[in-house]
């Protein structure tokens, strides 16, 4: 389980198995960078 700060600036998520945002990401309206790097995302899409 992902407990975002509501003021979160930066997350890296970077090295984990992780294909699938949680949903918790959706109430972090400060992010402004975020990191996915060696991830096991396959396909990712705009989201605004």
């Amino acid at each position: 389980m992902l407990h975002t700060p509501k003021y979160l600036e930066v997350l890296d998520l970077s090295e984990n198995p992780i294909s699938k945002f949680p949903p918790t990401l959706q109430q972090v309206h400060k992010l402004t960078s975020l990191y996915l790097n060696n991830t096991d995302f396959e396909n990712l899409t705009a989201h605004k």
